[in-house]
C-alpha cells in the first residue's frame, strides 16, 4: 500500500525519468538529420550559448520539456475538518438571536442551531514539514464583544478567552469544549 506522502514523490520520479529519457528520442533524431554545422547561439538566462549540431537541439528539446514540467502548479493542500461548539450570550434579550453573519470562516460552511449549537467546515492547510495550520474563528454578534478562538496550537490574542479544544484527527474534527459565551458590550449597544 502507497501512502498519501509517497504519491508525489513517485509523480516527481517518473516526470524527472521522462525529463531526462524523452528528448534522447529527438536528440537521436536530430543527430541522424542535422548537418554538423548547424549552430545555436544566443542568450540563456545571463549566459551567451553557441552549440552545435545535434547536441543543440537537444538542448533546446530539453530545455522546452523542463519548462512544460516546472511550470506545472502544485495542488493545493488543503483538509476540510470539522469544528463544533455552542454560544451563549449573557443578559441577552429572548429574541436576540445568533445569525450566520455572526461568524466568519472562509469558504462559509455553517449550520447554525436554535439552541446556539454550530456545526462547519474549514479549510486546513498543509504547512511546511506537513503540519496542520488551523484558522481562527470569529464570532462577532451585533451589541456584543466579539471572541476570537484559535482552532490550533496557537494562544488567544490580547484579552481573548481560552478555549479547550478536543480534537479527533481520524474523524478531522475540532469540539470546542467549554460554552463559548459573548459579554455584552460596555455602553449595551451596537456597534
Amino acid at each position: 500500500m502507497i501512502s498519501s506522502l509517497t504519491v508525489p514523490w513517485l509523480e516527481f520520479a517518473l516526470l524527472l525519468c521522462i525529463a531526462v529519457l524523452l528528448p534522447i528520442i529527438p536528440a537521436y533524431v536530430l543527430y541522424k538529420t542535422l548537418p554538423a554545422r548547424t549552430t545555436i547561439s544566443g542568450p540563456f538566462k545571463g549566459l551567451n550559448i553557441q552549440l552545435t549540431g545535434s547536441f543543440g537541439g537537444y538542448f533546446l528539446v530539453l530545455i522546452v520539456v523542463v519548462g512544460l514540467i516546472s511550470s506545472r502548479q502544485q495542488p493545493a493542500r488543503y483538509e476540510v475538518w470539522s469544528v463544533t461548539g455552542k454560544v451563549t450570550l449573557k443578559n441577552n434579550d429572548p429574541r436576540d438571536k445568533l445569525l450566520h453573519k455572526d461568524f466568519s470562516v472562509q469558504p462559509p460552511t455553517i449550520i447554525l442551531y436554535p439552541d446556539g449549537r454550530f456545526d462547519l467546515d474549514v479549510p486546513v492547510k498543509r504547512g511546511q514539514n506537513d503540519n496542520l495550520e488551523f484558522p481562527v474563528i470569529v464570532i462577532n454578534h451585533d451589541g456584543y464583544l466579539p471572541q476570537t478562538i484559535p482552532l490550533g496550537d496557537q494562544q488567544p490574542t490580547f484579552g481573548g478567552k481560552p478555549y479547550k479544544i478536543v480534537s479527533d484527527d481520524k474523524a478531522k474534527k475540532r469540539i470546542i469544549d467549554n460554552q463559548i459565551e459573548l459579554d455584552p458590550l460596555p455602553t449595551g449597544g451596537s456597534r
